[in-house]
């Protein structure tokens, strides 16, 4: 279980409309960090360094659950 906030946004990190896939990115109380990898944990987050990624993309759907789709290749 995540506690904290998801959101699904677009390259230019705007919100997806429902049913649209995006980049699954998460805010938690707890930053996230890559075990003893600074540059991975660095890539994961955004420019102002209030959420991270691990790269899944997914969508919202109508029921407001998020559906994952994959990763980017």
């Amino acid at each position: 279980m995540l506690l904290g906030d998801l959101h699904i946004l677009d390259e230019s990190m705007q919100a997806c409309p429902k049913g649209v896939p995006g980049t699954i990115w998460f805010k938690t109380a707890t930053p996230f960090e890559y075990f003893n990898d600074p540059v991975k944990t660095a890539e994961a987050r955004s420019a102002d360094g209030t959420m991270s990624t691990v790269g899944d993309v997914g969508y919202v759907d109508d029921g407001f659950s998020i559906s994952p789709t994959g990763r980017p290749s």
